[in-house]
């Protein structure tokens, strides 16, 4: 019986096979090191970074007040005392260098909802 595969081990047969399934796949550009084009563009995507709405005494950039995290504009804090930097006007997450801000919320029970006045 005739051996196509000449002096081949079954190793060099099995990865011989194997790569000749990948590259019938289409995909012959990653064996052969280089990228191709969807990888390219997966790379050159970067994230946006979004730059902080408090400053790092936790006074709101935007507005340059010291607002509470309750979005009533003249609270003076009714928060419990923050972890990290001890205001009573920082929610669940300390106000300083925060990149993200409260939008509104809704009181459960009642139909009253706070909006964020000061959001852009």
């Amino acid at each position: 019986m005739a051996d196509s595969h000449g002096n081949m081990n079954l190793r060099d047969r099995v990865t011989e096979v194997e790569r000749k399934q990948y590259k019938s796949n289409g995909n012959e550009s990653v064996e052969d090191g280089f990228e191709s084009p969807d990888q390219e563009s997966k790379k050159s995507k970067k994230k946006t970074v979004r730059k902080p709405k408090y400053d790092s005494q936790g006074i709101h950039k935007a507005t340059q007040l010291d607002l509470c995290d309750c979005l009533i504009p003249d609270c003076s804090g009714c928060w419990m005392p923050c972890k990290k930097c001890s205001s009573t006007k920082c929610g669940h997450e300390c106000r300083r260098n925060r990149r993200w801000e409260y939008e509104g919320y809704q009181i459960e029970g009642t139909n009253i909802t706070i909006q964020n006045q000061f959001k852009k």
